[in-house]
């Protein structure tokens, strides 16, 4: 495996593992107190958003399939806490699948072969992971209505 190739799959890893913790930050929200768990699921629907588009722009087959993404319900209870929590769980699921294509695709094929694909892919999954920083730690304005 090149080093391209290693830094993609490694990458797709690193998203699991990060759609895993904000799903456990989703479950903890639930039971906080209403606007704790407001801020909280504010960031993690954007977050789930960002990792939904990126899933849904995989090509999953040669048909083109993709999975069913169903949007997260958007609710601010401690039902849409949890809901969120297992979407983003799929979501990491989906990843997951996606690095063990990666690899089999690397093994595949030979070095040689696919080198500027791998440089394209380690760019997107560069900009997803700025994409899910950037949504899960931009600083929530709030604005006093009193």
């Amino acid at each position: 495996m090149d080093r391209k190739a290693g830094k993609e799959t490694e990458l797709l890893d690193g998203i699991v593992l990060l759609l895993l913790a904000l799903a456990g930050l989703a479950e903890r929200a639930a039971g906080r107190s209403l606007p704790v768990r407001w801020l909280v699921l504010w960031s993690l629907w954007h977050a789930h958003d960002v990792a939904r588009d990126f899933v849904a722009g995989f090509p999953w087959s040669v048909a083109g399939r993709s999975p069913a993404l169903a949007a997260a319900a958007v609710g601010d209870d401690p039902a849409g806490a949890m809901h969120l929590a297992s979407s983003l769980r799929a979501l990491a699921r989906m990843v997951r699948t996606m690095a063990a294509r990666a690899r089999l695709s690397i093994l595949q094929r030979g070095a040689a072969s696919g080198r500027s694909r791998d440089g394209e892919q380690a760019a997107r999954l560069d900009a997803l992971v700025a994409a899910l920083r950037k949504a899960v730690f931009s600083p929530v304005q709030l604005h006093d209505t009193s």
